[in-house]
């Protein structure tokens, strides 16, 4: 996990807040900015739609000149990272990804535990 040196850290959930990733297309009428495949749970040729949400990238260029940004998601780290592999490029929005894998579970529901940034961020 790199560390940069901005006063705040924002942490922002991927799925159905940065973007929309279906196993069908929502609509006839709205093209998903990226189509991929993926394995999942033994299953291959997963076939996902994904809609970014409007100025996605404009509002990730613009807050990671100001906050190191973290992006969260209760998906498996394999559908995470091929996902956000195709909004950045290089990486160059995140500092840190976390998936599944970070999560807490808690009675049977995974929950974005922050305490695992504690440290010396600003959250």
């Amino acid at each position: 996990m790199k560390k940069l040196n901005f006063k705040n850290t924002l942490v922002l959930d991927m799925d159905e807040t940065l973007l929309k990733a279906s196993s069908k297309p929502i609509s006839k009428k709205i093209q998903p900015h990226r189509v991929i495949d993926l394995a999942f749970k033994g299953i291959q040729g997963l076939r996902m739609y994904i809609y970014f949400r409007p100025y996605l990238t404009h509002f990730l260029k613009t807050l990671s000149q100001h906050f190191e940004l973290i992006v969260y998601t209760s998906g498996e780290d394999n559908y995470a990272n091929k996902i956000l592999d195709q909004l950045e490029d290089k990486r160059r929005y995140f500092a840190c990804r976390l998936t599944k894998q970070n999560c807490t579970d808690i009675k049977g529901f995974q929950s974005k535990d922050l305490r695992i940034l504690q440290g010396n961020r600003k959250i």
